[in-house]
């Protein structure tokens, strides 16, 4: 199992769910569905302020994905070796489990999980703490 630790909300109930699918030799990620709009600019211009054409993304297919994140062992590094000699860059663990092949689970919480990483997200998770 992998988290990232900048998730400190993350509850033992959600890890212990998370385990037991990875000792069924899941692959499973927490994950919540993405409730914006998603946009998807077609040229590039040197500011977001520039018109150019875009396509609005259809979002019911879309998760936003967090941590923890597991599989079993052999499915993580095998996974992230193949990254490295296919040279592909993956943005988390469960993408180097998929280049295997191997199907991954998604199990949403009925709670915060913010991603502390900007200072504006500290006063969110001031407000989480206090609740």
């Amino acid at each position: 199992m992998v988290h990232d630790c900048a998730r400190p909300f993350i509850r033992p109930e959600t890890i212990s769910a998370t385990a037991r699918e990875i000792a069924k030799d899941r692959a499973i990620c927490v994950a919540r569905p993405l409730k914006d709009t998603l946009r998807r600019r077609i040229e590039s211009t040197d500011s977001p302020s520039v018109p150019c054409p875009t396509l609005t993304v259809e979002r019911c297919h879309h998760w936003l994905i967090e941590t923890p994140q597991g599989a079993p062992k052999k499915w993580l590094l095998d996974g992230l070796d193949e990254a490295e000699k296919e040279k592909r860059i993956v943005t988390d663990d469960m993408a180097a489990v998929e280049l295997l092949g191997h199907p991954v689970g998604m199990i949403e919480p009925d709670y915060p999980n913010p991603k502390i990483t900007t200072p504006e997200d500290f006063s969110y998770a001031q407000f989480l703490a206090q609740s």
